[in-house]
């Protein structure tokens, strides 16, 4: 599984279905705090989703999973400039769906209020 570095620190993220093609959606699913990683989604939504058309990226927050672990930037400022740049640096450019389970949809929400151009909608999960 891939790393990329994007706002300063090494993202850990997969991606499933076709992400590449500009005329799918995109959903972006963003796991909760704690002990959650990308694998919530892996084994869960991001096979069907990729199998119904749906590009998905699935990636790991700052201070989780496989993503670095810096011991400054865990505001909701940084968790979604961290999922700007990580869209940005894998250069996607078009609007995405945020799926956001508990404190994954709270960065969900926030990334859309903030960034309103990149998001497309936002679905919160027990957030």
């Amino acid at each position: 599984m891939p790393h990329i570095l994007a706002n300063g620190i090494n993202q850990h993220y997969v991606t499933m279905g076709p992400v590449g093609d500009p005329d799918a959606p995109l959903a972006v699913l963003i796991h909760g705090v704690l002990i959650d990683s990308l694998a919530s989604y892996y084994f869960t939504l991001g096979t069907p989703f990729a199998e119904a058309g749906v590009g998905t990226l699935m990636y790991d927050l700052r201070g989780h999973g496989k993503t670095d672990k810096p011991d400054t930037g865990y505001t909701m400022t940084d968790y979604a400039a961290d999922l700007i740049a990580l869209l940005d640096t894998l250069d996607i450019t078009r609007r995405v769906y945020l799926i956001g389970n508990s404190f994954g949809g709270s960065v969900g929400l926030y990334a859309a209020a903030r960034y309103p151009d990149r998001v497309a909608g936002v679905v919160m999960v027990d957030a």
